[in-house]
């Protein structure tokens, strides 16, 4: 039998060593490279420890409140989940939250909105909204995690994002609800999307039995706190009351609207169906 020699050996190997040169140099395409990045994220989430249970949200998910401002004010308030929606090409649950309402005489209005899409796969933002002002006021922020960036389109500016799994104020409270919350435990996360609203900090207090409008609940009570937030900034005792069960429905809340001390308490509610296979959600 003949054996080839060393530099015959080289000459047949090379055609498919020039192949594989020339494909690891090729230009990638912006659909590969997105996908490269969304994979990074998924891997720097899963570093982060492991996902806690099932998403206990769900799209149609609605939770209606009744408010109470001060001492005689009132108002009403309700967090939705809307149907799946792409942003960025990346599948995302959108979440609603609008409380209105006043104090008595009407000395304090308030008419706040908040809009967020929550990726489906990673629970972090790709977009957040915000209007009140009775829609004087309005922020729209655009997340680019892959690129590290925030974009405010109200204002056309950008700054770098402090976290690849940025989070806003509404979806840290729907992010809140897949924790195992375990009371005397406290979280913290550099999540929130502006580095003065960092470290987020969700503090298990207690559990508690709830009596509403929506029925009576066992509840694990929450003190989050978030130094850049409207709803729950540093030094307000703020605490919501999530349902101790596998829905984590919102309860009961406490927040401050500027100088008024502001509760929501659960009137009605309904279930949200997972969109997802086999009943798994997103």
């Amino acid at each position: 039998m003949r054996r080839d020699s060393p530099a015959r050996l080289l000459l047949a190997v090379l055609p498919a060593l020039a192949m594989t040169l020339l494909v690891g140099l090729a230009p990638v395409r912006p659909q590969v490279l997105s996908a490269q990045q969304g994979a990074l994220i998924r891997d720097s989430l899963t570093a982060l420890g492991p996902r806690i249970g099932k998403i206990p949200f769900h799209p149609g998910e609605e939770m209606v409140f009744r408010v109470r401002a001060s001492v005689l004010g009132k108002g009403d308030a309700v967090m939705r989940v809307g149907p799946i929606d792409s942003i960025h090409g990346f599948p995302t649950l959108p979440l609603e939250f609008h409380l209105r309402g006043a104090t008595v005489l009407g000395a304090v209005k308030f008419d706040e909105e908040y809009y967020s899409w929550l990726d489906t796969q990673g629970l972090f933002s790709r977009r957040f909204h915000k209007i009140n002002d009775h829609g004087r006021k309005v922020r729209e922020l655009e997340f680019f995690p892959e690129e590290r960036l925030v974009r405010r389109i109200d204002v056309d500016t950008t700054w770098a994002l402090p976290s690849i799994l940025p989070l806003d104020d509404l979806s840290f409270v729907f992010f809140a609800r897949t924790l195992p919350l375990e009371v005397g435990a406290s979280y913290t996360y550099n999540r929130y999307f502006k580095d003065d609203g960092n470290p987020v900090i969700l503090e298990v207090l207690r559990k508690d039995r709830v009596q509403t409008g929506a029925g009576e609940f066992n509840t694990i009570v929450v003190n989050p706190v978030i130094p850049g937030s409207d709803l729950f900034e540093q030094g307000v005792r703020a605490e919501i009351h999530f349902s101790d069960d596998e829905r984590r429905l919102v309860v009961y809340m406490r927040v401050k609207y500027w100088i008024v001390p502001v509760t929501m308490e659960l009137a009605a509610f309904t279930e949200g169906v997972p969109s997802g296979p086999a009943g798994k959600g997103p």
